[in-house]
């Protein structure tokens, strides 16, 4: 691993860091104002807790935020995010 992200060359960090262009990017993401914070955040200390709730979510392709945010993020896609029991459903007899 590296110190830095954007010292990592398979990294988006340099051209966001810097504001440079990058040829997969294209155009540049932020503004002098959003690359300040862009670059506080990559800076910041994450809990190792956050890191690993965020590798779980990644890994396991399951939304990342509080139950809230995914109900309404389930409501606006029209489709379930949430884990549900593995297995055919059960038929529902009338």
């Amino acid at each position: 691993m590296v110190e830095r992200a954007e010292n990592y060359p398979y990294s988006s960090a340099p051209a966001h860091v810097n504001g440079s262009e990058d040829a997969v990017l294209g155009e540049d993401l932020f503004h002098n104002d959003r690359r300040r914070d862009y670059i506080l955040l990559l800076r910041s200390d994450i809990p190792q807790k956050e890191i690993e709730r965020l590798r779980y979510a990644t890994r396991t392709g399951m939304p990342l935020g509080s139950e809230e945010f995914v109900v309404e993020m389930e409501k606006k896609l029209e489709r379930k995010l949430l884990q549900r029991p593995k297995g055919r459903p059960r038929k529902e007899y009338s």
